[in-house]
């Protein structure tokens, strides 16, 4: 009997570990982990052709095309904003910028900032995380300080949950579309904005342009890579004819991510048709 009692203790205590182990297993596992659901990830993907491919895109005929893989960029940055990598992706090919000189991104358009609802602020700490790491960690910014950078992130996430409270009504062939700009994903605004740019407001980018009569050549500037055509045609369908925008209001962090959340929130209520 005596020698039962000896193996007592030990095996009490094990047993003791393994249920304390398990409690606090269970205690700090996340009542709601991080995933994406089929529909979620669908919607993603379509979103990302029309923002990269253009509003009257064939999502279908994209998609199932091989060679085309922005979506998937675009997926694998959510995956980093959304809480499920720990790293932000690098695009390979790198991107180019301008000169800083005179390009005022830390400015604002008064009429754009009317839009915001200061009662109706989205608060994202974790996004708000993501992005100053993504910032600070990407070498496009190589040559910056850490000050410059910071600025730069605090500028991006500011804007995302600042325009989240907005509505905007746009005109489009004489019907006016009112957009809910809180319904436009902050996940998947950082994540364009990351394989768009680095989260560089200084990236440009130069195409051919298949309108010869406008122009022979094309450029897509900041944060978001809105092009001069897009710019004009966004500009003309807010139903605000005080807005007074050129395309160089584009290198503002604020103005570029504004107009892209407006994209975004138009292409939305297509997919949703």
């Amino acid at each position: 009997m005596s020698g039962e009692k000896k193996y007592d203790l030990p095996v009490f205590l094990l047993i003791l570990s393994i249920i304390v182990g398990l409690a606090a297993i269970i205690w700090y596992m996340p009542t709601n982990p991080r995933i994406l659901t089929g529909k979620q990830t669908e919607k993603i993907r379509r979103l990302s052709v029309l923002y990269n491919a253009g509003l009257n895109s064939d999502c279908g005929a994209i998609l199932s095309n091989e060679s085309y893989d922005y979506d998937d960029s675009v997926l694998e940055a959510y995956r980093y904003f959304f809480g499920i990598n720990r790293k932000p992706i690098v695009m390979l090919a790198g991107i180019k910028t301008v000169d800083n000189k005179g390009k005022k991104i830390f400015s604002s358009n008064p009429v754009i900032e009317s839009y915001v609802n200061k009662n109706m602020r989205k608060v994202m700490p974790e996004l708000r995380k993501r992005i100053e790491r993504a910032v600070l960690s990407l070498n496009s910014f190589s040559k910056s300080d850490t000050t410059f950078k910071k600025r730069i992130a605090q500028e991006i996430y500011h804007a995302i949950m600042d325009f989240s409270s907005a509505k905007v009504a746009l005109t489009i062939n004489n019907e006016t579309i009112d957009l809910d700009l809180s319904k436009v994903d902050p996940y998947l605004v950082a994540s364009i904005m990351l394989v768009e740019s680095m989260m560089n407001p200084y990236a440009v980018a130069e195409e051919r342009s298949i309108k010869q009569d406008f122009s022979d050549t094309i450029y897509s500037r900041g944060l978001m890579q809105i092009y001069e055509t897009t710019f004009w045609q966004l500009k003309s369908w807010i139903n605000n004819s005080e807005l007074d925008m050129t395309v160089d209001d584009l290198w503002s962090i604020r103005n570029n991510i504004f107009l892209g959340m407006v994209y975004l929130a138009y292409a939305q209520t297509l997919i949703e048709r």
